[in-house]
């Protein structure tokens, strides 16, 4: 029992996710040239030990790396305990952390690609280690998500089954679990997804994270419709394919643009071009 609550209190929520991104939306500085300061000659070497920081000197980074004063004390810690590694043992544990532990997930969040991001949150969610997420599992992220999305503000009175399409949709060969190919295959392009786990998103799908609550409402609708056929015709994957069409026009290329500045919604077809003349 005592086990399960220790693995309880190191995983980091999408919400934790979301406000670490928020913080460092806002750096100007790298974390690779704030790690110096544990140097050495640096500002914050006293507080290195060989190759761990303690407690005090994980708090300075975050102050001097994010530039704020008040960085919330309980994310701090939950952030710190999410580092303590089983390498370490007694009272070394409970005050260090390895530094490079630090400097890996920073520069990941920093720098890191999608997939590298997706990968990161499969081992966080994977917590007996198998390789595979199962149903309660999936459960859990679903909940996860659905916490994140009231966090940003989103209407989540019908997004559940949403999301549980959502995953539905990731298990490509439906057998009730989720490999990490399938994981990183069914989200590299899923903005919903990558937003409700507070992974940053590139620079060009970021800009349509606030269409999401609009499509994931228009998902709902759809969904409700095709309810009238599943009595008659039972499918777990019906509504998934509408789904994958509004999650793809997440990330379609901005529209070519028209005579008088406006924009056509969607790229036609080479027969619709060549109808349309030049």
């Amino acid at each position: 029992m005592s086990d399960r609550s220790e693995v309880e209190r190191k995983v980091l929520s999408p919400v934790d996710f979301i406000q670490l991104q928020q913080y460092m939306d806002y750096c100007s500085l790298k974390v690779k040239d704030v790690l110096r300061e544990f140097d050495t000659d640096g500002s914050l070497a006293r507080h290195r030990h060989k190759e761990c920081i303690d407690e005090e000197g994980f708090r300075l980074f975050l102050k001097t790396y994010l530039e704020v004063e008040d960085f919330p004390a309980d994310l701090c810690q939950r952030l710190f305990q999410s580092f303590q590694n089983s390498e370490l043992n007694g009272d070394e544990k409970a005050r260090e952390v390895f530094l490079k532990d630090v400097s890996c997930y920073f520069s990941l969040l920093e720098d890191g690609q999608p997939r590298d991001k997706l990968e990161f949150a499969f081992k966080l969610y994977d917590r007996d280690g198998n390789g595979l997420l199962d149903s309660s599992e999936v459960d859990r992220i679903i909940a996860q998500m659905m916490h994140a999305a009231d966090y940003l503000g989103w209407d989540v009175t019908e997004l559940r089954p949403v999301l549980r399409d959502m995953m539905t949709a990731i298990d490509a060969d439906s057998n009730g679990t989720v490999t990490l190919q399938e994981w990183v295959e069914g989200g590299m392009n899923n903005v919903p997804l990558l937003v409700l786990l507070g992974l940053k998103v590139s620079a060009h799908t970021h800009k349509h994270t606030h269409k999401c609550p609009l499509l994931v409402g228009k998902y709902v609708a759809e969904a409700k419709r095709a309810e009238v056929n599943r009595a008659k015709c039972p499918n777990p994957h019906q509504g998934v394919p509408f789904l994958r069409v509004f999650v793809k026009g997440l990330t379609r290329p901005a529209a070519p643009v028209l005579s008088g500045g406006l924009r056509r919604p969607y790229p036609v077809s080479q027969t619709q071009r060549s109808q349309s003349g030049p």
